[in-house]
């Protein structure tokens, strides 16, 4: 990226929703989600690249597919680009 380009960021982060059936395994872990941010700051083609349980990958890529971004920008025009982010499913936490 050049320096006059700017990487999208979030506007809204969807809260994953900790499957409760998960929760009573004591299932938790760390979830890779990729995902591309269109023009338009919406989410398409997200999958769990690394996951500790399917249950966990389908309830993050939910999640990041409700969420929204201001768009990365090239040139100073809109662009779509692909990121990853970590959805961390914690047992001790709030989610």
């Amino acid at each position: 990226m050049k320096e006059s380009d700017t990487p999208a960021q979030p506007v809204y982060m969807q809260v994953p929703e900790y499957p409760d059936y998960l929760k009573k395994q004591n299932v938790s872990g760390t979830v890779t989600v990729y995902f591309e941010v269109a023009v338009d700051g919406s989410v398409s083609d997200a999958f769990a690249a690394k996951s500790p349980h399917p249950g966990l990958s389908e309830a993050a890529v939910s999640a990041i597919m409700q969420s929204r971004f201001e768009p990365a920008l090239v040139d100073g025009l809109p662009a779509v680009c692909q990121m990853s982010v970590p959805v961390r499913f914690d047992l001790t936490g709030a989610n």
